[in-house]
């Protein structure tokens, strides 16, 4: 009953089974050499002596050697409560690592080459009141003279009644009070856009379509704004230069000041 007790308490104290019957062998018959013990459990000499060694390393089991042949044993009663001693300094030691790793991790995190950008989102028209507001404080905090534009201009999207201006005046007005200038970039056609052409005419933004699925893209530093006009308007932020780079570079290879077919 004792013995049961015992093999019980010791695996609940972080032994294996096959440990648990190792230790308590040694402690009642030591010294033993690995064959003994291995009969004991009825398992292999070899497996057994390398579990033997484990135990060793883990400060667990003792050796010595008597007539060329090793002889284990336990040393004293307080062996597992020196080893668990033992286990709360090496995981103190790993706690005290974790702070560091974690700031490292943080650090990878801000190195990668493609974080995922910053997104807000904008629908309704009330929602595009708070877009425009806001495309307008990018421009003061950037203190940019020149911003990019995509936009749609499909002769089918030119037969609705609304126009940029409708949603933008606030933006219009403030691009021309302060004397910002606008890369323009219309992808034009019948029902389908079949050429692109660069312009440099805030002008022509106040007319732009805004209806039909008409789309705008907006390009301050290293903000994009996507801006849908339909029913309803729908507008999303993104902050990515990396994404700006690249549309600026398609914008600049597309764009030219006569038509060109993009079939």
């Amino acid at each position: 009953m004792a013995q049961h007790r015992i093999h019980t308490l010791l695996h609940k104290l972080g032994l294996t089974e096959t440990q648990a019957q190792i230790f308590l062998y040694l402690y009642q018959f030591w010294p033993k050499p690995a064959s003994s013990v291995a009969k004991h459990l009825g398992s292999e000499r070899t497996n057994t002596y390398k579990l033997i060694e484990t135990m060793i390393r883990h400060g667990l089991v003792t050796q010595t050697t008597t007539k060329w042949v090793k002889h284990f044993y336990i040393s004293n009663k307080q062996i597992i409560r020196q080893h668990i001693e033992h286990q709360k300094k090496q995981l103190a030691a790993q706690e005290s690592l974790l702070p560091e790793l974690e700031q490292e991790l943080a650090t990878l995190d801000e190195e990668r080459l493609s974080p995922l950008p910053a997104m807000k989102f904008f629908q309704w028209t009330s929602d595009f009141s708070t877009l425009m507001n806001d495309m307008i404080l990018t421009l003061q905090s950037y203190d940019y003279k020149l911003i990019k534009c995509f936009a749609t201009n499909t002769l089918e999207s030119q037969t609705w009644s609304k126009t940029f201006d409708y949603y933008a005046q606030p933006l219009i007005d403030y691009l021309n009070e302060h004397h910002i200038s606008t890369e323009l970039y219309l992808w034009h056609g019948i029902l389908l856009l079949e050429h692109i052409t660069k312009y440099a005419d805030n002008t022509l933004l106040e007319k732009l379509p805004a209806w039909q699925s008409s789309l705008m893209i907006y390009i301050i530093w290293g903000v994009i704004y996507l801006l849908l006009f339909r029913a309803q308007p729908v507008g999303i932020k993104i902050e990515s230069e990396e994404l700006a780079d690249t549309i600026s570079f398609l914008f600049k290879h597309l764009g030219t000041t006569s038509p060109v077919s993009v079939e």
